[in-house]
């Protein structure tokens, strides 16, 4: 009984020693720089879920935003009502829901001129569930890297790259989600008419043969399907982002930008498949028509002698963008 008891002595002194220099060499392997320390070791290793993101404070250059959980979602915190992209937030949050960084220096004397720390170009502060807290400068990008130069102030300057060296371009433009515009159902193929006013000026398209594809212009017959076809692809394949108001939806607001009634009114008019279900044994498939509405409002103050721009909006949006004039030759010389 007694050699029995003296064994058992001996495994668990093992088992023990076993355990310490398990705990010894994680510890000298991170040490190493490993990028595995906690924030309260001096290092940065984030391991969170994106949604663990509570708010998160951006400021670069002279913008400053903060996007915030309301419950599933996130919203501005200085305006809830701005329509928010939801892609860029993900793009952000993810970023700093797990940072592992890639090399930490010590800098000399401290002096972080070096990396770009003494002006930096962005500031992050992050919030995360539960209430931990990181507080993010960022220095010059290493091209050769591809790593910002980051530090908490603990002293340290670290090299983070991955998803975090992407993330954080956007500026305060870029986090609106923008309005567009539906293709019609079948394309071009479907549009049967175009309308354009412009003041007293009309000028409308109208297919008046659909298997030899001939338009007529203002009644008149003619060469008008490649006239047609251009407007088309010229406002269906517009790439606005210029935004400069969002949640503009009254008669009042379109008019500030000279939108209500707009300097260009363009409306095509396509037909859509639909189908009814009756009595509820069996479906029947019956056509539609549906119009998609483009506003070119006046030129802005902006303008240069050879760069005109004009304020613009989708039909039924609520953003007033600004776009070029010579995207919309085709439109403006119909």
């Amino acid at each position: 009984m007694k050699k029995r008891t003296f064994g058992l002595a001996v495994l668990l002194s093992l088992l023990a020693l076993v355990i310490i220099l398990y705990a010894v060499i994680s510890n000298a392997m991170k040490d190493k720089g490993s990028g595995k320390e906690t924030p309260s070791g001096g290092g940065i290793y984030i391991d969170r879920q994106p949604n663990e993101v509570a708010k998160m404070t951006y400021r670069t250059g002279d913008e400053e935003f903060t996007v915030r959980k309301d419950g599933s979602i996130y919203v501005l915190h200085e305006d809830t009502e701005f329509p928010l992209d939801s892609t860029a937030v993900g793009f952000m949050t993810n970023a700093v829901a797990k940072i592992i960084y890639d090399r930490k220096i010590n800098p000399e004397g401290n002096d972080l001129a070096e990396y770009g720390l003494n002006e930096p170009t962005s500031v992050i502060d992050v919030v995360y569930d539960g209430g931990a807290r990181l507080t993010l400068t960022v220095g010059n990008y290493n091209p050769y890297s591809e790593a910002y130069y980051c530090t908490t102030g603990d002293g340290f300057v670290y090299l983070i790259g991955g998803e975090f060296s992407e993330a954080f371009t956007y500026t305060f433009h870029d986090l609106v989600f923008h309005d567009y515009v539906e293709t019609p159902q079948n394309g071009i193929s479907s549009v049967t008419k175009l309308e354009i006013t412009s003041g007293d000026k009309r000028v409308f398209y109208e297919l008046i043969d659909e298997e030899n594809d001939v338009w007529q212009k203002n009644g008149e017959d003619g060469e008008f399907a490649y006239e047609m076809m251009s407007i088309y692809n010229e406002l269906f394949n517009l790439h606005a982002t210029e935004w400069v108001a969002y949640n503009v939806d009254t008669e009042e607001e379109y008019g500030v930008y000279g939108l209500n009634p707009p300097s260009v009114r363009v409306v095509f008019t396509h037909i859509e498949l639909e189908e009814i279900e009756v009595d509820g044994s069996y479906t029947v498939t019956r056509e539609h028509e549906r119009q998609t509405a483009f506003l070119i409002g006046p030129p802005t103050d902006e303008n240069e002698q050879t760069d005109i721009k004009r304020y613009f909006a989708f039909g039924g949006g609520e953003l007033v963008y600004i776009v070029h004039e010579e995207d919309l030759s085709h439109t403006m010389n119909a």
